[in-house]
């Protein structure tokens, strides 16, 4: 009898953990769907900070134990008065990363020693959580691929790029996405680089750029849901996708900002 007890306890013991491993399979293959609706909240919880952001208040809540973001100044926002301002925004809300914080502010050429490709020993020297670029100069895609292929094909980070001045196509395959004013809305200053027109929601759009980074569980995908996450870090700013003039494809991960 004690033996045939054994039996049913043992077989029942097993039946049990098999049917706990199928439900924990099941709750694995949810997880997607669980993740979107993290992501979505994250969304949703920037956007209903949006009055406080527009005063200059993030509310951060990270320090650089948990990664830092490399913030890259280039052509139309590496002057002085943007510079310092804006670093000084972020530094108060965030802080930089010589004071402990999360921010860690280059300005191209300063420093990369004039060259940008500089930027991969750079980032490889840090714990980087993101990388948000303004205006980023010729061969940036370069740099950014040669990181990539240090990933051994898993995404190791996000990386933002707003207004660039790189070779569009490359900046589409080394970013999560791309943001701009539609082509034609810039002068061309004397010296042949283009100048950007600046506004008073450049502050607002990093902003939410450093707080989507560091709330996300994992870089964005390039799918149908990455307008609605470009579209709630560009604020009161309407995004389209951007289309090809010539051959009217629009882009999955390149959008155009409309100009208030």
């Amino acid at each position: 009898m004690k033996k045939t007890s054994l039996i049913v306890m043992a077989f029942l013991f097993v039946s049990a953990l098999f049917f706990s491993c199928q439900k924990q399979e099941e709750v694995y293959e949810d997880s997607g769907d669980e993740i979107l609706l993290q992501v979505t909240e994250v969304a949703e919880n920037i956007t209903d900070a949006g009055s406080s952001l527009s005063k200059g208040n993030c509310n951060a809540r990270w320090n650089g134990n948990e990664g830092i973001i490399v913030l890259l100044f280039g052509y139309g926002f590496n002057n002085e008065a943007f510079f310092t301002s804006t670093k000084k925004l972020l530094s108060e809300e965030f802080g930089l990363y010589s004071d402990g914080g999360i921010i860690l502010p280059l300005r191209y050429p300063d420093d990369f020693r004039n060259r940008i490709s500089n930027l991969y020993e750079i980032v490889n020297e840090q714990n980087v959580r993101g990388i948000i670029m303004m205006g980023a100069p010729e061969r940036t895609h370069a740099a950014l691929a040669k990181l990539q292929d240090d990933w051994e094909g898993q995404p190791a980070y996000s990386i933002f790029s707003f207004f660039p001045q790189d070779d569009i196509l490359g900046e589409e395959s080394t970013c999560n996405f791309v943001l701009e004013y539609a082509r034609g809305t810039t002068d061309e200053a004397t010296d042949g680089e283009t100048e950007l027109k600046i506004d008073e929601d450049a502050g607002e759009i990093l902003c939410r750029s450093v707080n989507y980074i560091m709330s996300l569980p994992s870089p964005l995908k390039a799918d149908s849901e990455l307008i609605r996450h470009v579209q709630f870090i560009a604020g009161n700013k309407k995004v389209h996708r951007y289309t090809d003039s010539e051959t009217g494809l629009q882009s999955v991960n390149h959008f155009v900002m409309e100009e208030n």
